[in-house]
């Protein structure tokens, strides 16, 4: 997370935490990054949803990772665009 101090560049950030139950309040999560220093500039989503797996032995029915990794996606910043 401090990686990208001082680079004008990067200044704002967000951290998704995915949880399948409400196992964390957001007012638990800011305190902890307040004790480890996490730098103001980063805002923090907790999404909480009915995640599951397929039994084994069963295949998934969503798209492989391959196929979405490789789709554009509208508004995320990465290293390369920086924009």
């Amino acid at each position: 997370m401090k990686g990208y101090a001082g680079d004008p560049a990067w200044t704002s950030f967000t951290a998704v935490i995915y949880q399948t139950g409400a196992f964390l309040r957001l007012d638990q999560v800011q305190a902890e990054a307040k004790k480890v220093g996490v730098p103001m500039a980063w805002k923090t989503l907790i999404v909480t949803g009915a995640g599951s797996r397929p039994p084994r032995g069963e295949k998934e029915t969503r798209p492989s990772a391959t196929k979405a990794a490789s789709e554009p996606r509208i508004g995320v910043k990465t290293a390369a665009t920086k924009a």
